[in-house]
């Protein structure tokens, strides 16, 4: 054998074991940050520093810790936990009580949720064509609000834009908020869902689509409030703020898009409100953590959001984040992540990874016992119901044995 085969032999074997070496080293220190991630990573900064307040005390009789200060007041140091309350909570409304009877994202549904003792109440936002912030979940009116409401309001835009904007003629399909003025709004129509049950007591509260404000008036101060912003618009980012901010509920606010896109501008607008993962970060995250890059990856979300009802493909090709992938790839992802519950997207160890980081984990569409153990075995913090009173009934049975921070 020559010199120069030798010494290439010599090289490529110097190199395959440099190669093993560093994938040996990658999966220890992986391993190794993923059961310590405070080696590398800080708790997230959503967490409340000790309250220091000055307040006149007996050091003797005071219990909390105290030292005196020039001016004959101590200050005392509250001893009480200091994980921001919007990451102790356990149960959350979604879009109210739309499983008890309610239309969904409605005054009547969400002051059922408060009755029933949900800790959070969650909804969509959109803005309408006056710049008005209301409270709405689709993108179209069809469902909630029937098929004849929606020709209706069709044909109020169409009939208006032929006087704004005579000569020009615009194909629609469907019609969604973003088009209507805030008078111009049809009712949510009570034949959109076969278990609605509205009586004459409620039904004006239950058939309109509220304001995001008359929303912000009806939940208690001390609830916390999830807001999903359903539509990219600079004007409605900065509305919703605002009215958080009259109404004095910024520390008791989160808010998300699905959209990777408007998640990003909600963050960059106030990195002080918590948000959650939207579709793509929920999938980074998942991915970072099967390939063991997650202990190493500074996760820009506050919290991790995971569906744990059906995935299929029909589910994945409606993601908006996801159009833009092939068919094929599509299907791959529904092969992958399908199921109920979805195993691939509930990892426990994913979980109890976060949860050591400051990162809550809340599911998505608890509305029976099955999906309650699921999250209860997975390491969820918090479920999102759209049966409050039940979820309520089980917590105050002892049955609901959700994880903490």
């Amino acid at each position: 054998m020559e010199l120069t085969e030798i010494l290439g032999s010599v090289s490529n074997a110097s190199v395959m074991i440099h190669l093993i070496g560093m994938y040996v080293t990658f999966c220890i220190v992986s391993i190794l940050l993923h059961h310590f991630p405070a080696l590398l990573h800080r708790p997230k900064k959503r967490l409340y520093e000790p309250v220091v307040q000055p307040e006149t005390l007996d050091p003797v009789k005071s219990k909390s810790l105290c030292c005196k200060v020039s001016t004959g007041t101590s200050i005392s140091v509250a001893m009480k936990s200091n994980v921001d309350p919007r990451f102790r909570v356990q149960h959350i409304a979604h879009r109210g009580s739309r499983l008890e009877g309610l239309p969904e994202n409605t005054l009547a549904s969400f002051a059922h949720a408060v009755a029933a003792g949900s800790d959070v109440i969650e909804l969509d936002v959109w803005l309408t064509k006056d710049e008005k912030v209301v409270v709405f979940h689709d993108a179209d009116l069809e469902r909630m609000c029937g098929a004849p409401a929606s020709r209706a309001a069709l044909a109020t835009v169409d009939a208006r834009e032929a006087t704004t904007k005579p000569g020009t003629t615009r194909e629609r399909r469907s019609i969604g908020i973003p088009d209507l003025l805030f008078h111009e709004l049809p009712e949510i129509s009570l034949d959109s869902e076969a278990h609605w049950a509205v009586d004459a007591g409620n039904r004006a509260e239950a058939c309109r689509i509220p304001l995001f404000s008359e929303v912000l008036a009806l939940v208690p101060p001390h609830k916390t409030m999830i807001v999903e912003v359903k539509q990219k618009s600079a004007v409605l980012i900065r509305k919703v703020h605002e009215l958080i901010v009259a109404r004095g509920r910024l520390e008791r606010t989160i808010w998300f898009s699905l959209s990777e896109d408007i998640n990003a501008d909600l963050r960059a607008y106030d990195p002080s409100i918590p948000n959650i993962s939207s579709v793509v970060g929920m999938l980074k995250c998942i991915f970072f953590y099967y390939t063991g890059i997650l202990p190493f990856v500074r996760l820009n979300e506050d919290i991790l959001g995971i569906p744990i009802d059906r995935v299929d493909y029909a589910r994945v090709r409606e993601q908006k984040a996801l159009k833009a992938l092939p068919d094929a790839v599509c299907a791959i992802l529904a092969f992958v992540l399908g199921g109920k519950p979805p195993s691939a997207l509930i990892p426990p160890g994913l979980f109890k990874h976060l949860r050591a980081r400051g990162i809550p984990i809340f599911f998505l569409g608890v509305n029976d016992e099955e999906d309650l153990k699921v999250a209860e075995v997975a390491g969820s913090t918090a479920v999102l119901t759209d049966r409050p009173r039940w979820l309520s009934q089980r917590m105050m049975e002892g049955k609901v044995a959700l994880k903490q921070l």
